[in-house]
């Protein structure tokens, strides 16, 4: 089955046991997948002909590694009304018709505002339920087969070669199959915010440039790059501040995320650098991420007619992310001689390639 408990509970047994303290989190996917069963049912009972009759226009994607500066980008894309985008509620109710979106949204925004809830990917920042979010986090959401996020459930399992995350689509059957979950998330997505273009936001998708090249024709892409060393460090302590302790049902060493984020930055990495002559001219644009926080506006000015699009109609909206955007202060990490002699090593083709430094020790 491609979703369900069943799924959860065959990826809990190929990937092993978890510590006791887990089993509250385990309890909670368990039910939170069991509903997501009936709610598809009556999902496409009442709309599915719908939703499989909806037209995809050409997607703009956000792509680039974690902690690259990917939700930044997106949030200050997400100004150009032109396009839609996926919502942080639609992965926590990922079948929720909009005539339920509008009664139940309202309702659980302002119990969560009240009580302050935060965000666990960000520093002191509010959990929002309009924020932008990754398209593989919502078929995660709905306890979906076709989710590279399952390694973020199962890290032990990842790092042993027992969870798939759907990055090698070579094989044209394995493809097949998940484009078809990939584009009715899509499909669906587009069909209860009329319509719209999608701006979507997906880390994963960085390696999987020759299969949305291939199925969504027109397509743009926007690629985004930082300092590896700077993605090194927000990568690890996200894996230390927020999954291993909210997310992860496994645990691992120190020793076992730094090979899991080391080894994971090549495979995108490689992944991109192979596949993304694939793009048709004019509709691939490339930025840093140092140059997107020092002039955000005319970094994306500069991007937005390589990707075949009129940044005038954006302007406003996107000043108007960027100033709400001023407020948020970022994690500080402290550096050290030793990890960095071990990210070099692993990443050193793209530190050269694109002429980083090392970060000052003990910044």
């Amino acid at each position: 089955m491609d979703m369900g408990p069943q799924l959860f509970l065959e990826n809990m047994l190929r990937c092993g046991a978890f510590p006791p303290r887990k089993i509250p989190v385990a309890a909670l996917f368990l039910y939170k997948s069991s509903l997501m069963v009936p709610a598809r049912w009556a999902e496409d009972a009442l709309v599915g002909a719908r939703i499989r009759a909806q037209v995809l226009e050409p997607p703009l994607f956000v792509v680039g590694h974690y902690r690259s500066g990917t939700t930044l980008l997106l949030k200050l894309l997400s100004g150009d009304d032109r396009f839609s985008t996926v919502k942080t509620f639609n992965f926590l109710f990922p079948h929720c018709p909009p005539a339920a979106q509008r009664v139940v949204q309202p309702a659980l925004q302002a119990a969560l505002t009240a009580i302050r809830f935060k965000h666990y990917h960000f520093n002191d920042y509010l959990y929002d339920l309009d924020d932008p979010i990754e398209e593989d986090m919502v078929l995660l959401g709905a306890s979906s087969r076709y989710s590279a996020f399952w390694a973020e459930l199962f890290p032990k399992g990842y790092l042993d070669g027992r969870v798939e995350t759907w990055l090698d689509l070579d094989d044209p059957a394995k493809r097949a199959r998940w484009l078809d979950a990939y584009r009715h998330a899509l499909q669906k997505i587009a069909h209860y915010q009329g319509g719209k273009p999608l701006l979507l936001k997906n880390p994963p998708n960085t390696a999987r440039i020759g299969a949305l090249v291939d199925a969504f024709p027109g397509a743009r892409f926007l690629y985004i790059r930082r300092n590896p060393f700077q993605v090194f460090y927000s990568t690890f302590q996200l894996w230390k501040r927020t999954l291993l302790p909210h997310y992860a049902l496994q645990s691992v060493s120190d020793a076992d995320v730094e090979r899991f984020v080391l080894t994971h930055y090549r495979k995108l990495m490689s992944a991109y650098d192979a596949q993304k002559h694939l793009i048709p001219d004019g509709r691939l644009a490339e930025i840093a991420y140092e140059d997107l926080k020092k002039d955000p506006l005319g970094t994306l000015r500069t991007a937005y007619p390589r990707m075949g699009l009129e940044f005038g109609p954006a302007e406003a909206g996107i000043q108007a992310k960027i100033d709400d955007e001023r407020a948020y202060v970022p994690y500080t990490y402290t550096f050290d001689d030793a990890t960095q002699d071990r990210v070099e090593e692993a990443w050193g083709e793209w530190i050269h390639r694109w002429g980083y430094g090392r970060l000052k020790k003990g910044a």
